[in-house]
């Protein structure tokens, strides 16, 4: 059984946010996706465009707290995976990339630009623990290494994990690859990806995604 809705006239636990059509309605729509759930510890759905997960994304980064709800595919997370390893991967670059698109405060222009300062020894200031992992990860690209840089970079003040899904399953693809000898990284991912499909999802506090629970 379907209920209308007016527009013109809604109900109390409706809060309607009018789009125009023109520049103003980006803003508009961070306001709506910040909104207070209506109860003491509830929960908060961004339902978004499945055919635009860039925008989901954009949302999740741009609105404190929120999260993307990922697809039960993972198909970033499989990507990562495949092209590590590969003969003439610069698996620095691949690192960052990947960092900045699951972390808010990871700027990839301004991390390479201090690697290349710190390995000429032209730095003022000695490597945080963040730079000083990717210079390592350098110097001994290997998927520990990785793992570590991944982990020095969310552990940096002001940065948090706006898509946690994918940066959580990443960290256990590394690590169960580092476990078991013989485990490619591509594999240890798709193994990671089924272990999710299997698993009840619970949405974050405050997520956007395409789907309902």
């Amino acid at each position: 059984m379907s209920t209308s809705v007016s527009v013109d006239a809604p109900p109390a636990f409706v809060r309607c946010h009018l789009l125009r059509g023109g520049p103003s309605d980006r803003a508009v729509k961070l306001s709506a996706a910040a909104s207070l759930p209506r109860n003491k510890g509830g929960t908060v759905f961004v339902l978004a465009d499945s055919r635009r997960p860039d925008e989901q994304q954009a949302t999740a980064r741009s609105v404190p707290g929120a999260s993307t709800d990922e697809p039960v595919e993972l198909t970033d997370l499989i990507r990562f995976a495949d092209n590590v390893g590969q003969p003439n991967a610069d698996e620095l670059a691949l690192t960052i990339a990947f960092a900045a698109d699951v972390m808010t405060g990871v700027q990839q222009t301004a991390l390479r630009n201090r690697h290349g300062i710190l390995s000429r020894g032209r730095s003022r200031s000695v490597a945080s623990p963040a730079e000083g992992a990717l210079l390592k990860l350098k110097t001994y690209p290997t998927v520990q290494h990785i793992a570590n840089a991944l982990v020095a970079l969310h552990d940096q003040s002001g940065v948090r994990s706006n898509r946690p899904a994918l940066y959580y399953s990443c960290l256990d693809a590394l690590q169960r690859h580092v476990a078991a000898d013989g485990l490619i990284l591509s594999e240890a991912a798709r193994r990671v990806r089924e272990k999710r499909r299997a698993e009840v999802c619970v949405a974050a506090t405050r997520a956007v995604g395409s789907r309902f629970y």
